[in-house]
């Protein structure tokens, strides 16, 4: 039964972890670890496809006699050797098919850790219900030891640092546009001359914020701009660093930071804008 399963199996059927603090605490962690080595298997299939495409970019470009983008990937290769992982800055634009299979690679490790966040959060707080009502029911054995056991492990649980570091967001954009990152929250700001994001001739698409729908709600500035109500996303900070990578030309993916994250859009027609915010 992989992770997934198992943590929906847990949400479905409660917290039968077992009744002391030890059982509980070694359910716990063996879910956790499964939850961790699902998302290490998933990164591990995606390194392994990006070593392979540099593999075979690389024997491209020395047919070329390019020396410049052989060193560079030469370069890659060594690093994803010594920190197996996806590269955080990209490659030249003048690199574009390397750029491109590099924003691959980060966006799949990205979302790995997204998801990874999001079940371990789930399972965390099923796991603090849990010591909770154990707490509860030591107390009422008379078991104030044990009991004081138990709030010192739901304590520590409940201040348990986050997996991932990263929240991805997928936006529909039509000219330029600022997302505004603020401790805890983030919100959009267009100009007067611009549509919305989401706002297209076929209707209006959500913002993906990880797999969720978000739908802003606009209020108009005295200058004509367009600003949502802030969206709350937990772990943003204002100096949050950030890359956008629009679909359509992924050369032209660019890292920032905040607070003020400026998706340049200068084409005509809109297209859809993958945004990783790093906490």
């Amino acid at each position: 039964m992989n992770a997934r399963i198992a943590l929906g199996a847990l949400l479905v059927t409660g917290l039968v972890w077992g009744q002391d603090l030890a059982e509980l605490k070694a359910g716990y962690g063996a879910r956790r670890a499964a939850l961790v080595a699902e998302r290490d298997g998933s990164v591990g299939k995606t390194l392994a496809a990006y070593r392979a495409e540099l593999g075979v970019l690389l024997a491209n470009v020395k047919q070329q006699g390019n020396l410049d983008y052989v060193l560079a990937i030469e370069a890659e290769q060594k690093r994803l050797g010594d920190s197996p992982s996806a590269p955080r800055e990209p490659a030249p634009k003048s690199m574009a098919h390397l750029r491109r299979i590099q924003w691959a690679a980060r966006q799949a490790e990205d979302k790995a850790d997204a998801d990874l966040a999001e079940q371990a959060g789930k399972l965390r707080t099923q796991y603090v219900a849990a010591l909770g009502k154990l707490e509860k029911d030591l107390v009422a054995a008379n078991r104030i030891d044990e009991a004081k056991a138990a709030r010192g492990e739901r304590e520590g649980a409940e201040g348990e640092t986050k997996v991932a570091e990263t929240t991805l967001l997928k936006a529909y954009i039509d000219g330029d546009t600022d997302l505004i990152l603020e401790d805890g929250k983030v919100y959009w700001v267009v100009p007067a001359s611009r549509s919305l994001v989401g706002v297209h001739r076929g209707g209006v698409d959500p913002v993906y914020v990880g797999e969720e729908k978000w739908y802003p709600e606009w209020v108009k500035r005295q200058d004509g701009a367009r600003v949502s109500k802030p969206l709350r996303l937990p772990g943003v900070r204002e100096t949050s660093k950030v890359t956008v990578h629009p679909k359509l030309h992924p050369d032209e993916t660019a890292d920032m930071d905040g607070p003020v994250v400026r998706i340049e859009d200068p084409a005509p027609g809109a297209q859809w804008y993958f945004i990783s915010v790093r906490h």
